[in-house]
């Protein structure tokens, strides 16, 4: 989306949709937002009503003596397109001083005007009341500035046309304006946001695995946009209208994921991954459910709006409150730029006094960090040896103390996110509250939990050469992806190990053809994660016989010569 630089202006009042270069909270997820520009822009001077303004760089505007013509192109949005905005922003240059001004655009559904032909002489007409306008309530301004007027119904009733004339006009009081054409130092334009399928209503949540609604984490949505992809990170709970069809979903934090939830015309691909593919097919609910014995606290939304880096001996912090009392595990800090630096890691109590003797940490390059210069992510420090208990509503302060001047650089976020008022800076002496932006940093408190594993067979005899075994069973809470250990024991002790995957439901099965006869027990495994301790299953048990065999025995006449031969018996 175009980017632009705001003037400062004093005692100004003025109605404007400033354009962002990330989707506002109101923007439809799934919608499209293109930016058109004039194919044909002029003014019209009643002062010299036969002569053309087409090539000027400015579109003048005077009380019933000028008129500005701007034309459209909307033949690059779908003709089935539901236009949702349509916002025609122009840059004014000059303003004469006169108090209750207001400026006004007026559709034209003439457009066969051209810019190199028209005068005011030969102008189409236009609608009697304006679509919007503007209004200048003081005498003083900084120029140039953007003005912005909502026209959306004006593009919705000239979509099918495939053209849109607009007309700028005073529409009360008035005296001379001057704003940059196309020909001029800024363009035009005409921002629209429209959709190509139904929109629906999603409730977007998150949950304890007990069931308790707490709402911590967030959930981001990618989907097109422009020419890329936009990432809607979604604070929780909220209701957000999103256009049907697919998107890439991921709970971020809070809790530790355990699985989705889905209702009405929401579903996902994979219930047990924490990113995976939605589907909008009506209205409906998307909850994230968590494993609660482990949650990551953060005031970020998980974009590095800047960096911050300071001398060494000064250092940055965030104030954490916890929900629930648990152990301290882990300090995150997101790094716009890190490679291999030293930094000093504080952990403090409400009063921002250590709780622990500061430790020095080198920054290595996680897997996940681009192998360059300006490397960047999420780097992990292990808190847990400390063994710290931190308590339902108290604060404490995690911070990062630096060793290098202007290295490593933090992670800062401050553009779309509500500031939190949790972030701190410590200049060497005295501590100042952060209130424009959240520095990236986050915690993670709780415990390891358990976790259980299956195991059954079928059938439980089986014979030798003929058969198989077939081992089956699930991990509980489901992990996917994760290595099944089984561990067959023969008759005589001695031992088979096989592996397998589990699947994204967090079943296994392994089919196993025994070579010995005898009795024979099996068991499975998994190692656990970072969130869940490993589990062995109980043994099971089966039998391998020995392969039976059967003799038939025949003649092959019932009489014969003396001196002749039969055959011999056959082994069957």
């Amino acid at each position: 989306m175009r980017s632009k630089t705001w003037f400062l202006l004093l005692f100004l009042t003025l109605l404007l949709m400033p354009l962002s270069p990330r989707p506002s909270a109101e923007t439809v997820i799934g919608s499209t937002t293109v930016i058109l520009y004039p194919i044909a822009d002029a003014y019209v001077n009643s002062s010299d009503p036969d002569a053309n303004y087409g090539s000027a760089t400015s579109l003048e505007v005077q009380w019933y003596l000028s008129y500005a013509y701007l034309m459209f192109d909307l033949s690059s949005i779908p003709s089935n397109a539901v236009i949702l905005s349509g916002e025609l922003e122009l840059q004014l240059d000059y303003l004469s001083w006169s108090v209750g001004d207001s400026i006004g655009v007026y559709r034209s559904i003439d457009t066969s005007w051209t810019e190199l032909g028209i005068t005011w002489n030969n102008k189409p007409g236009f609608a009697p009341e304006a679509t919007s306008t503007v209004r200048f309530t003081s005498y003083w301004y900084w120029l140039p500035m953007y003005c912005g007027w909502n026209v959306t119904v004006d593009v919705q009733a000239a979509l099918s046309a495939g053209k849109l004339t607009e007309v700028l006009k005073w529409s009360a009081l008035g005296d001379y304006a001057s704003f940059s054409s196309k020909e001029g130092p800024m363009v035009p334009g005409l921002t629209v946001e429209y959709v190509t399928a139904p929109v629906y209503n999603v409730h977007v949540e998150s949950v304890q695995d007990t069931g308790q609604t707490s709402n911590l984490g967030s959930i981001s949505i990618a989907a097109p946009y422009d020419s890329g992809m936009v990432t809607h990170t979604l604070t929780l709970p909220q209701d957000r209208a999103i256009m049907g069809g697919s998107y890439n979903v991921t709970y971020n934090g809070g809790y530790f994921f355990v699985g989705w939830e889905t209702s009405g015309g929401v579903s996902v691909s994979n219930p047990y991954a924490q990113s995976t593919t939605m589907t909008i097919s009506g209205s409906g609910t998307l909850r994230a459910v968590g494993n609660a014995r482990r949650i990551e606290y953060f005031y970020d939304d998980g974009y590095s709006d800047g960096r911050i880096s300071m001398n060494p001996g000064q250092m940055v912090a965030v104030r954490f409150t916890p929900l629930l009392t648990d152990k301290l595990l882990t300090a995150r800090f997101y790094f716009s730029y890190a490679d291999k630096h030293t930094i000093k890691v504080h952990v403090m109590d409400a009063s921002q006094r250590d709780l622990i003797i500061p430790f020095n940490v080198n920054v290595t390059i996680p897997a996940n960090f681009p192998v360059v210069y300006t490397s960047y992510g999420w780097f992990d420090v292990d808190l847990s040896g400390y063994d710290l208990t931190v308590n339902a509503g108290t604060d404490f302060y995690i911070g990062i103390e630096w060793t290098t001047k202007g290295a490593p650089a933090l992670g800062n976020d401050w553009y779309t996110s509500r500031v939190d008022n949790r972030s701190w800076s410590w200049n060497g002496t005295t501590w100042k509250a952060i209130t424009d932006s959240d520095y990236m940093i986050r915690a993670e408190v709780g415990r390891v939990a358990s976790s259980r594993i299956s195991c059954t067979l079928s059938p439980i005899s089986v014979v030798i050469g003929r058969e198989s075994v077939t081992i089956s069973g699930m991990i509980s809470p489901p992990h996917g992806g994760v290595t099944v250990t089984l561990v067959y024991i023969r008759p005589d002790s001695s031992v088979v190990t096989r592996t397998v995957a589990s699947t994204t439901k967090g079943e296994y099965k392994d089919t196993y053809a025994p070579d010995k006869v005898g009795s024979w027990s099996v068991r499975a495994s998994w190692p656990g994660d970072e969130n869940h301790d490993g589990a062995t299953s109980p043994t099971a048990s089966f039998t391998v016989s020995k392969a039976y065999s059967t003799w038939s025995f025949g003649i092959s006449t019932t009489s014969i010569p003396i001196g002749s031969n039969i055959r011999e018996p056959q082994l069957r």
